[in-house]
């Protein structure tokens, strides 16, 4: 009986918002050693963010790797443990082979501008006025059902944005960005 007094106490200060659903275990600076460690010849982190994936908090690195591609990287945000690590081409590396000078800028950019970890405290002065249970929300309406996969916070454009990845009811998968300030949906892309 007190096991399930104890659960009912925890399960209410999580709806009452005094203790939160999800938090992170493993800082991000700890989360990245295990993220370079996993890959042998790593040049370094080109990206990172902390998102949820299939309901788990993960915090996923780009790692440079020589040659073209990179290496894709998720970690348990709770527990340290690497969940994938994969090859994967780079659109940018294939358009440096043309323009090196191109890529660079490319890069450089898309590293500042929509790839970051937002922590909760910058979350919080950021003012996000819609929450990820909303884009969620907002994404299946626009979809007309099925699964959330993925759903991030970052800055595309100089613009705060949810994007949210679906699997559809029938086959096939949609990517819905939502503004974390109007909730209006910006970009879809996918069937319907």
């Amino acid at each position: 009986m007190r096991r399930y007094q104890l659960a009912a106490l925890i399960f209410g200060l999580i709806g009452l918002g005094a203790l939160p659903a999800q938090a992170q275990s493993i800082s991000a600076a700890r989360a990245r050693e295990i993220a370079l460690a996993s890959v042998s010849n790593n040049q370094g982190v080109k990206s990172e963010k902390l998102k949820t994936v299939d309901g788990m908090l993960v915090y996923e690195f780009n790692i440079e790797t020589p040659g073209p591609g990179h290496s894709e990287v998720r970690i348990d945000a709770n527990t340290g443990t690497v969940l994938k690590n994969e090859h994967e081409d780079d659109v940018v590396s294939k358009v440096a082979r043309k323009t090196e000078h191109a890529a660079n800028v490319t890069a450089n950019t898309v590293d500042r501008e929509v790839d970051k970890i937002f922590t909760k405290d910058e979350a919080a002065r950021m003012n996000v006025r819609i929450s990820e249970t909303d884009a969620r929300r907002i994404a299946l309406r626009r979809t007309g059902g099925g699964t959330v996969t993925d759903a991030d916070l970052k800055r595309e454009h100089g613009r705060l944005i949810w994007e949210v990845k679906v699997d559809l009811p029938a086959e096939g998968h949609a990517k819905v960005d939502i503004s974390a300030n109007s909730g209006r949906v910006v970009k879809y892309a996918g069937k319907k």
